[in-house]
């Protein structure tokens, strides 16, 4: 059964959140880019326009953990004393996995301010800090599975990481394929 997401009956493909998300990275990269499936010549990359503000990522990042929330909780049949355990719980790990996302946030900022200015080691230091983060959220979750197997039964617990793991990824996959490639940066159009 495919999940359920944000009050659409619609397979994980078409959802709000993915809206959500490819607008996000469009807001938050500033630079144009198309995924290539076979290699072909660097697209032109668009100069950074004026940055998306704080209260702007607050705004989305809300919305999106909110959709985030509303698929779990359609998606994850729970009973209610099994909901009343897990919800609290619930939003602790969300409120941790903003916590190591926002890294990647200010990644992707710095990446749009930067984006033409990459040498050798910078760039080597930004893939290793992007890869740091994804450490961080890997870590993150195997520590949290003890915590939801205390409050759910095992298949409900696995279940859950399930779901975060499939819309999480779809996020992430829409915000990495807004990204342009480091070596196209070498066609930004200079000022």
């Amino acid at each position: 059964m495919p999940l359920i997401l944000a009050d659409q009956n619609m397979e994980l493909g078409m959802t709000r959140n993915s809206l959500i998300a490819m607008t996000f990275a469009a807001m938050l990269t500033s630079v144009s880019a198309h995924a290539q499936s076979t290699p072909q010549p660097a697209p032109t990359v668009a100069p950074p326009k004026p940055g998306f503000s704080d209260r702007d990522a607050e705004a989305l990042r809300r919305d999106i953990q909110s959709s985030l929330k509303t698929a779990v909780a359609q998606n994850l049949k729970l009973t209610a004393d099994e909901a009343t355990r897990f919800w609290p719980v619930y939003e602790q790990y969300a409120a941790e996995i903003i916590a190591v996302k926002a890294a990647q946030k200010t990644l992707i900022q710095e990446y749009a301010v930067q984006f033409g200015g990459y040498d050798d080691k910078a760039a080597t230091q930004f893939i290793k800090r992007w890869l740091e983060v994804d450490l961080k959220l890997a870590e993150l979750r195997v520590s949290a599975i003890p915590r939801f197997n205390k409050v759910l039964p095992g298949v409900k617990a696995a279940t859950f990481f399930q779901i975060e793991r499939t819309l999480t990824a779809a996020i992430d996959l829409q915000i990495s394929s807004q990204i342009p490639l480091l070596q196209s940066q070498a066609d930004r159009p200079v000022n």
